[in-house]
């Protein structure tokens, strides 16, 4: 199993990647666009993945990162695919994940 510092530049990677692709987005632009959902869509997937692996002591030790809501929204993406309601995909991507990349490079600068 991956380290915690691994997976941390994991989170980051996957987070900036998911708000580079949703930057700009609309919801109806997103929900008309399949390879968009992909590109928002598979790195929010992959940061909640990730972040699940992260150890309870890393986590319990920084309870400012939302790790439950990370691991959450990755849950809702897989199984709930075809009812993921496209304007909350934007809210986050737009407006939680880079408070979360904030407070991610804030652990680790070098990120």
């Amino acid at each position: 199993m991956p380290h915690d510092d691994v997976l941390l530049a994991d989170i980051l990677r996957y987070a900036r990647q998911a708000a580079r692709a949703a930057a700009g987005l609309t919801a109806p632009d997103l929900d008309a666009d399949p390879d968009r959902q992909s590109m928002v869509l598979w790195p929010l997937i992959a940061l909640g993945e990730a972040a699940a692996h992260v150890s309870p002591v890393y986590r319990a030790a920084h309870p400012e990162i939302p790790w439950r809501r990370m691991v959450g929204l990755r849950n809702v993406l897989i199984h709930d695919y075809s009812g993921v309601d496209m304007v909350a995909v934007i809210d986050v991507a737009q407006n939680h994940v880079p408070a979360l990349i904030r407070q991610l490079e804030a652990l680790n600068p070098q990120g």
